[in-house]
């Protein structure tokens, strides 16, 4: 059985695509920044479109940041980008 949402450009897929859209954005609190940062642009099929359970909203906690800066260097409590933030960490070890 043929499914059209896995069919690029069908109508089948373009539903689908606007549905997994919907759903992330609602999961990304209709934050703007979060939803052109997290949401794919590819079409349902190619790669998985919808992340795991809690993954998105985990964006959306007050101890969470996104940033799509290029990691400068990491030091022993900071993750250091090339926009020049510094973005204290605090990691467990075991």
């Amino acid at each position: 059985m043929l499914l059209s949402q896995f069919i690029k450009g069908s109508e089948g897929n373009r539903e689908a695509m606007r549905i997994a859209e919907a759903q992330m954005r609602e999961r990304l609190g209709n934050d703007p920044y979060l939803c052109d940062k997290l949401i794919p642009k590819w079409s349902l099929g190619c790669r998985r479109i919808t992340p795991g359970e809690g993954y998105l909203e985990s964006f959306l906690r007050p101890n969470c940041s996104l940033t799509d800066s290029p990691i400068e260097r990491i030091s022993e409590n900071a993750i250091h980008t090339a926009d020049g933030k510094v973005h204290e960490i605090d990691v467990c070890k075991y």
